[in-house]
């Protein structure tokens, strides 16, 4: 397993650091919608959804919402990563009193859906308006840095 996920790392990393550096924003902002639409099949998954149909269904919901965020005015972000933080505020009650909270959220694939909407799209959103800020590709690679760094 160790053997796979350094092999892994070992191709993802260049590829990443070239895509952060080199890869105009436009051009950016679609290599990560489509990292995020690969989240979304996944998180179908998560949900239980088993039909393809289904899941290409959630897929789909999610591009319309990613599309629909860009056409957002820039002074609407700042409201929606506010609401954002409070989305974490409360997932992270969830996870404090798990098991015993699932009950509501466990067996409902409208509510997992949900959690999906509000875990991926603002990370795209957010990621895509750091790379855009002056600093934004020193900041991209210490988000990345923190993120490697926990996952190991």
């Amino acid at each position: 397993m160790l053997k796979k996920r350094i092999i892994t790392a070992a191709i993802l990393i260049p590829l990443v650091i070239y895509a952060v550096l080199y890869l105009p924003v436009p051009f950016f902002v679609f290599l990560t919608g489509c990292i995020v639409l690969g989240a979304a099949w996944e998180w179908s998954n998560l949900m239980a959804v088993k039909h393809p149909l289904a899941r290409f269904g959630y897929l789909l919901l999610i591009a319309c919402i990613l599309y629909w965020s860009l056409l957002l005015p820039i002074v609407a972000v700042p409201y929606l990563l506010t609401l954002t933080v409070v989305w974490w505020s409360l997932a992270g009650g969830m996870v404090a009193l798990y098991p015993r909270a699932s009950a509501w959220w466990g067996s409902s694939r409208l509510v997992r859906g949900l959690m999906g909407i509000v875990v991926l799209v603002p990370c795209w959103i957010t990621l895509n308006l750091i790379r855009t800020q002056q600093n934004g590709i020193f900041d991209i690679f210490i988000l990345f840095a923190l993120i490697w760094g926990a996952d190991t």
